[in-house]
């Protein structure tokens, strides 16, 4: 189990007969159990490892047959890194079908690359993954919407659209992994592949961390400090009740002031700002009985966008941004070797795109734009999602084979909005050349009385998925 309590599977577990010499070697399954054939009682080296973890040694260990013996491993906390080693090819692990890749919090901190603050920077450094100019990520040549995006369990995508856009802050990240081919049929609507991202959690110490807390700034205009960003990241966690229950607390922000030097001082400024912040709680009901839940919240708003020397200040648009993601799951390991686990979550996703104030008519001229922008819309979409995943004990049957089942179910939704006032297109002279209108609205042309009119559009849309596996690996050994 981890230092929260939690089954590890998949961990490597050695012990070593110090009169003898004799190894022996076990992985652990789905509840964290393996079992070791000692043939007798005696003084056992024990050695037991997983990655992104701290191994643990212990030497001089009394055993004996039918004896269960409780190994704790730690998370890696930190990393200071003073001088580097080259080790050997690990072995093969036949374990292993699945094509994955990982990306531990050791490698997000060292690895170099740009704007640190945003975690998918750094999935390019995973072989088959590559990022377009709008931060998207695209696995073997897929579409965005093709990769199933999962934080803690759960999928974290666009619920409209299938984008990854929620944000959560690089040091709050464990381990990003990406499953390309052979993953397990647990995720079968994951066509391109599965980028999984696990999250911190507190222990029974108090710990804190916080970067970048000094503003950026720049001397674009002279000596004067109008450009400037700021991106402070802050991590705090501990115990609510030690050995019992834990939280997280992993916020970031950000907050962009940049000015176009072609227009006048005063009409030349844009700002941005961007939050979000993962709070997570853990409760150990009994040893065998997890209760873990979490609330991903991101706000954002980009004001003065399009502000250029063709556009001003009047006609670009502000853009605000809201999306959560609450989740909750309930672990229970049952005496016979079970486990049985089930969640639920709710992604919210919010986007506007709001004129300036003034109302006044949006008119397009060969040198530049004026007026107030003539769309204002507003979009929401939402998933609501439920998981149930039991896993089965371990069974050697010529081989051996390990057993799982689940379901997921989806329910979403997609609302939108759009007011559209008629656009007025001047020639050169500053005559009326063509005007453009809506659909409902007034007739085709431009007048007083038609220019403040409007043409609106409200679009609803709902869907379903479900979907449920089997699924036997099977190791011959």
């Amino acid at each position: 189990m981890d230092e929260n309590g939690v089954a590890l599977s998949d961990a490597r577990v050695w012990v070593t007969n110090r009169a003898t010499g004799q190894r022996l070697q076990a992985e652990t399954d789905y509840s964290g159990t393996c079992r070791l054939p000692i043939p007798e009682s005696g003084s056992y080296d024990l050695h037991a490892e997983k990655l992104a973890f701290y191994a643990y040694e212990a030497h001089d260990v009394q055993l004996a047959p039918n004896q269960i013996f409780e190994v704790v491993l730690h998370h890696v906390q930190e990393f200071r890194e003073q001088v580097e080693v080259t080790d050997s090819a690990p072995a093969i692990d036949p374990a292993q079908t699945a094509q994955t890749e990982e990306l531990t919090n050791r490698e997000i901190f060292s690895l170099p690359y740009p704007t640190t603050r945003d975690y998918r920077n750094v999935l390019p450094f995973l072989p088959g993954v590559v990022q377009d100019t709008s931060g998207q990520i695209h696995v073997g040549g897929s579409a965005s919407y093709e990769v199933q995006a999962l934080l803690d369990g759960f999928t974290m995508s666009q619920p409209a659209g299938g984008l990854l856009i929620m944000r959560v802050s690089t040091d709050a990240i464990r381990q990003i992994s990406l499953d390309s081919s052979r993953y397990s049929a647990e995720y079968g609507k994951a066509s391109g592949g599965v980028l999984k991202i696990d999250t911190g959690m507190g222990d029974n110490h108090y710990r804190w961390s916080a970067t970048n807390f000094i503003p950026g700034v720049d001397f674009r205009s002279g000596v004067s400090l109008s450009d400037w960003s700021w991106t402070p990241r802050v991590n705090f966690s501990g115990p609510l009740r030690k050995n019992k229950a834990w939280f997280f607390e992993g916020a970031d922000g950000e907050y962009d002031k940049s000015t176009v030097l072609d227009l006048p001082p005063g009409q030349n400024v844009t700002t941005s700002w961007r939050t979000s912040s993962l709070s997570r709680v853990q409760v150990n009901v009994t040893p065998s009985h997890i209760l873990t839940g979490s609330v991903l919240v991101n706000r954002a708003e980009a004001g003065e966008v399009g502000l250029s020397q063709f556009t001003p200040l009047e006609a670009t648009v502000t853009e605000p941004e809201s999306a959560y993601l609450t989740s909750i799951k309930d672990s229970v390991s049952l005496p016979s070797g079970f486990l049985l686990e089930a969640g639920a979550a709710v992604h919210h996703y919010t986007t506007k795109e709001l004129p300036q104030a003034g109302g006044l008519p949006y008119v397009l001229s060969p040198q530049t734009a004026s007026g107030n922008f003539y769309l204002t819309s507003d979009s929401e979409s939402q998933r609501v999602q439920g998981i149930a995943n039991l896993f089965f004990p371990r069974i050697h049957w010529h081989g051996r084979h390990e057993f799982k089942a689940g379901s997921d179910v989806d329910a979403l939704s997609l609302g939108q909005s759009n007011i559209r006032r008629p656009i007025a297109i001047l020639n050169a002279n500053g005559k009326l050349n063509q005007c453009v209108t809506f659909q409902p609205g007034p007739p085709n042309q431009c007048s007083s009385a038609t220019m403040n009119s409007v043409g609106a559009s409200i679009f609803k849309f709902g869907n379903y998925e479900t979907s449920a596996y089997v699924e036997d690996r099977w190791s011959i050994t």
